[in-house]
């Protein structure tokens, strides 16, 4: 299982890449995972959340963000 994260819920520019994400895969076979963190947190708060995920399912995925 792959995963994505995003710590921009509001953003809708990370929301089409979500969906992008999700569809691609699911064309290629493979069941997407992604993780929405809470919204009542600050930012960096959300990416810790993001992060502790992505860690704890032993998956490192880098983001470069254009």
């Amino acid at each position: 299982m792959l995963s994505a994260t995003n710590s921009a819920l509001g953003d809708f520019s990370a929301l089409e890449r979500r969906d992008g994400f999700a569809a691609t895969l699911s064309e290629l076979g493979v069941q997407p995972s992604v993780f929405v963190p809470d919204t009542d947190h600050a930012p960096f708060e959300a990416g810790k959340q993001a992060m502790d995920a992505l860690m704890s399912i032993g998956i490192y995925i880098t983001l470069a963000w254009l």
